[in-house]
């Protein structure tokens, strides 16, 4: 009775665990996610409002003529606050082929990553397609000044977001052991609350069954449990009764007989 008594609370444990891990691990993913949208939409808004079609009128008549390409890499590079460019997020300059010119993040000929969106850029199409499985967010921008054909290419690492994430994932731990304590803990409690009663039932059913009907059990609740246990004392009280009950009817005939036979002796 105690081994199954333990086997009841750990079951009770390890649900009461599997629901924790399982809900960390859905909010977990919830957020992860919602961070990474988050930020793969504040990129793509805050080259929306840089790249207005002023700003590429402006560029075109910058960079028409001879060393056009130069001007209008320092135009871009003017408006690197509002473009949020940083270690982690670059602005390079090509050409329509898609070599490199300049830029804030690489040097000459170590660009060899050609994204989808840069590669419909080389197309004469701009290339804002976002991808949440790719490393970074990028956008490719086709310029043609005069004779000067270029590529406005911006590129986020997304370190930040991983940044962010691992944050997040560092919160999320620790609220996962935190809960997981929490909960083995009242789980511990819960099935005590629940096992208790059961092994009182437990017990009293092996005493009637060995003819005991003295013992009554304490109820601790109005639940089921309690009612069972109500139950089982009615029930337990309803056999001895009845047990008396026969015994007597069966004492007061054995004497009814033995009288008799006194008599007829």
């Amino acid at each position: 009775g105690r081994r199954n008594m333990r086997s009841l609370q750990w079951k009770l444990v390890m649900i009461l665990v599997l629901l924790v891990i399982t809900v960390m691990v859905l909010v977990g993913t919830y957020l992860l996610s919602g961070v990474s949208g988050f930020y793969e939409q504040m990129f793509y808004t805050e080259m929306n409002q840089v790249f207005t079609p002023d700003f590429l009128d402006t560029v075109i008549r910058t960079g028409a003529g001879e060393g056009g390409v130069a001007r209008v890499a320092e135009y871009v590079q003017a408006h690197s606050a509002r473009l949020g460019l940083t270690e982690n997020r670059t602005f390079t300059l090509f050409d329509g082929e898609g070599n490199y010119i300049t830029g804030s993040g690489i040097t000459s000929g170590s660009f060899v990553d050609y994204s989808p969106n840069l590669i419909a850029a080389m197309n004469g199409q701009i290339g804002s397609e976002s991808n949440r499985m790719a490393p970074y967010y990028d956008l490719a921008i086709p310029v043609t000044a005069g004779e000067n054909h270029m590529i406005l290419y911006v590129r986020d690492n997304k370190a930040s977001v991983s940044e962010l994430q691992w944050m997040l994932l560092g919160i999320i731990g620790q609220a996962l052991l935190m809960g997981l304590i929490l909960s083995i803990l009242l789980s511990i409690l819960l099935s005590k609350t629940i096992s208790r009663p059961i092994e009182d039932l437990t017990r009293g059913a092996k005493a009637v069954a060995a003819g005991d009907f003295t013992s009554k059990l304490p109820v601790y609740s109005n639940d089921e449990i309690g009612i069972l246990t109500e139950t089982f004392n009615s029930m337990s009280q309803t056999l001895s009764d009845t047990l008396r009950t026969v015994e007597n009817e069966t004492l007061h005939q054995l004497l009814v007989r033995e009288a008799k036979e006194g008599i007829g002796a």
